[in-house]
C-alpha cells in the first residue's frame, strides 16, 4: 500500500511538471488573468477578448517537529530534595535528563513526523479588464502521520522509552524496575476501599497517564480530495496600464467544506471547516526587474 501511494505522488509531480511547463514571472505572485482587454489603445494586436488557464501544481511537505513537556527535575543525588518533592509523581530524577541542580525544564518526549504529497488543479478565468475568478480542487495523493518516542539522541540515557517517558508509561512492571509504571503508581495512591468522591480527590496526585500508545507506533496514511476553494482577485492598480503605479493586487479566497471529514474511522483528509483568506499583494517593474 505504501509503495503505491509513493509512485502516485510521483506520478504525479511527472504530470505537474509536464502540464504545467509555462516560465515562470518575477510578479507571479501579482499576476491576473483580464477581459474584454484592449488596453485603451484601439490596437486589434492588444485586443484580448477572453483568457482562461488550467494549471496544475504540485507540492510536497515534510514536517517534523519535538514535543516537550515541561517538568520539575531534581537529580536523585541532591542531598537538600525534600521528601514531598521526591514523592512528586511528574519528578525528573534521571542523570541524562536532568541537570546538576535543580530546575524546571522543558523535556523531550515524542517526535512528529507528517510528509504530504498535494496536486493542486486551478481553473483561472478573467472575467473583465483586472478582475479574475479563480477555481481550485487539490486531490492529496498520501498524507501520512506517525508519533514516536524521541530517542534520536546520541546519548543513550538521553532517550526517551516506556521505562521514563510521561506520556507514554508502561502499564506493568517489576517491584525490582524503576521507572515509570502506570500500575504500581495507581496502587500508590489508590485504595481498594475509596469511595468514588475519595478516588476524584486523589487524582491529581496520580500522573502516570497513558496519553498516546507509542509502544507500537503506527503510521496513519490518508489520502483523497481537500477542500475546493473559489475566490476573487482584482487588481486595483495595473502596472502595465499605467507606469507611473505599483500594481497593487487584492483577493479573496472561500474555501468550502464539502468533502469527507477525516475521522479515527475513515483516510479522508477534509478538515471540516468554512476558511475565507484574504490576499493583498504589490509589485513594481524597473526595466528588467520586478520585485515583490
Amino acid at each position: 500500500m505504501r509503495r503505491t501511494l509513493d509512485v502516485l505522488a510521483a506520478l504525479g509531480l511527472v504530470a505537474a511538471i509536464g502540464l504545467h511547463c509555462a516560465p515562470a514571472h518575477a510578479a507571479e505572485f501579482t499576476d491576473l488573468l483580464d477581459a474584454a482587454d484592449d488596453f485603451d489603445d484601439l490596437d486589434e494586436a492588444t485586443w484580448d477578448p477572453f483568457d482562461f488557464h488550467l494549471e496544475p501544481r504540485f507540492t510536497y511537505k515534510s514536517t517534523s517537529a519535538r514535543v516537550t513537556r515541561e517538568a520539575p527535575c531534581v537529580p536523585a543525588s541532591d542531598p537538600n530534595a525534600s521528601d514531598e518533592v521526591k514523592t512528586n509523581p511528574r519528578l525528573v530524577v534521571d542523570e541524562g535528563r536532568c541537570p546538576k541542580e535543580a530546575r524546571t525544564i522543558f523535556n523531550k518526549e515524542m517526535l512528529f513526523t507528517q510528509k504530504r504529497a498535494q496536486l493542486d488543479l486551478t481553473l483561472r478565468a478573467g472575467l473583465y479588464k483586472d478582475l479574475e475568478l479563480r477555481f481550485n480542487v487539490p486531490y492529496v495523493f498520501v498524507q501520512s502521520r506517525q508519533l514516536t518516542y524521541d530517542n534520536e539522541s546520541l546519548t543513550p540515557s538521553q532517550n526517551v522509552s516506556s521505562a521514563n517517558s510521561s506520556v507514554d508509561p508502561r502499564t506493568d512492571c517489576d517491584a525490582s524496575q524503576g521507572g515509570r509504571c502506570i500500575t504500581r503508581e495507581a496502587n500508590n495512591v489508590f485504595s481498594p476501599t475509596d469511595t468514588a468522591s475519595e478516588q476524584i480527590d486523589k487524582l491529581d496526585r496520580f500522573n502516570a497517564y497513558r496519553y498516546f500508545d507509542l509502544q507500537n507506533p503506527r503510521e496513519y496514511i490518508r489520502g483523497g480530495f481537500a477542500e475546493p476553494s473559489i475566490g476573487l482577485h482584482w487588481a486595483m492598480f495595473n502596472d502595465q496600464r499605467d507606469d507611473t503605479k505599483a500594481t497593487l493586487l487584492l483577493g479573496l479566497d472561500y474555501t468550502m467544506p464539502i468533502v469527507p471529514i477525516a475521522t479515527s474511522e475513515n483516510d479522508a483528509v477534509g478538515r471540516g471547516m468554512h476558511e475565507l483568506k484574504f490576499r493583498l499583494a504589490s509589485s513594481k517593474k524597473f526595466k528588467w526587474i520586478e520585485p515583490y
